[in-house]
C-alpha cells in the first residue's frame, strides 16, 4: 500500500504545523491510511353439504404472520473526528485512546435510524449494507462504492436494532480534499497488510451523492440523494 504509506508519512510531518480545530484546512490526519412434476392427475369429486338443525359456518384459515420489517430512515449528518485503524477487525471507528485521537481525521458521517412507528411492529435490521454513488454536476457517475464503511463496524455491514442509530462514513478531509472509502471486508477474505481492507479515492469535484441502504436479510431498502459541498471550513449536505 505505497500510496497509503506515503500519505501517512506526509501528514505525520505536517501535523505539527496544523491547528487542532475541526476545520477542513487544518484537519488532523496523521497516521491515517488516507493521510496515507408432470403427469399429475387431479380428480375433483362432488362436494356434499350436510345441515343438522342449525347453521354451519366454515372457518376461514388464519393468515400467515409476516416477519416485521425494519423502518430505515435518514435522521441527519454531522462532522466528527474518526480513527482509521490499520486493522480490518477495527475498521473506521471513534477514537478510543489519546493516541488514536491524535491520529484521527475529520469526517462527515450520515446517521440512519431503525425508527419505531406507532401503527405497526418494527423488526430488527441484521445485515445492512450501504451502496454509494458520487456524481459530477452533469450527473455522470464518477465514483461507485459497493460497500460503504459503517463507523465502528468490524465488517462491511451493520446491525440496527429497533430504535437504534448507526453512522455511515461518507467522506474524510485529507490535504484539503474530500476522500471516500470502499469497504473490502467481504466474507472469506483476510487482510494481512495494514489498511488493505479499504479502497479510497478523491471525490473533491463530485457534487451529488446517492445512498442506497439494503437489509440483505429482509430486503428492506432506503434510498436518499444529497448535494455535497464545502462552505469555508464546513462540510455541508442538503
Amino acid at each position: 500500500m505505497f500510496g497509503l504509506g506515503w500519505l501517512l508519512t506526509f501528514w505525520r510531518k505536517s501535523k505539527r504545523k496544523s491547528e487542532t480545530t475541526l476545520t477542513a484546512q487544518g484537519a488532523k490526519v496523521t497516521d491515517s491510511p488516507v493521510a496515507s412434476g408432470s403427469g399429475i392427475v387431479q380428480e375433483v369429486g362432488t362436494t356434499h353439504h350436510h345441515y343438522y338443525g342449525g347453521q354451519h359456518h366454515k372457518q376461514a384459515p388464519l393468515p400467515e404472520r409476516e416477519r416485521p420489517q425494519p423502518n430505515l430512515e435518514f435522521v441527519g449528518s454531522r462532522e466528527k473526528w474518526v480513527f482509521i485503524s490499520p486493522f480490518a477487525s477495527e475498521g473506521i471507528c471513534d477514537p478510543r485512546t489519546a493516541d488514536e485521537g491524535d491520529k484521527s481525521v475529520q469526517a462527515l458521517v450520515l446517521k440512519f435510524e431503525n425508527k419505531v412507528l406507532p401503527d405497526r411492529k418494527i423488526g430488527r435490521a441484521l445485515n445492512v449494507i450501504a451502496k454509494i454513488r458520487f456524481l459530477s454536476k452533469e450527473r455522470a457517475t464518477e465514483r461507485q462504492i459497493n460497500y460503504g464503511v459503517w463507523l465502528n463496524s468490524p465488517c462491511n455491514s451493520t446491525d440496527i436494532g429497533i430504535g437504534d442509530t448507526c453512522e455511515l462514513v461518507l467522506v474524510c478531509v485529507v490535504k484539503n480534499q474530500l476522500f471516500s472509502f470502499e469497504d473490502r471486508r467481504t466474507e472469506g477474505h483476510s487482510f494481512r497488510s495494514h489498511f488493505s481492507y479499504i479502497d479510497y479515492a478523491s471525490v473533491e469535484e463530485l457534487e451529488y451523492v446517492e445512498i442506497t441502504l439494503i437489509d440483505k436479510n429482509t430486503q428492506a431498502t432506503l434510498q436518499r440523494s444529497f448535494r455535497l459541498w464545502r462552505d469555508g471550513a464546513r462540510l455541508c449536505l442538503a
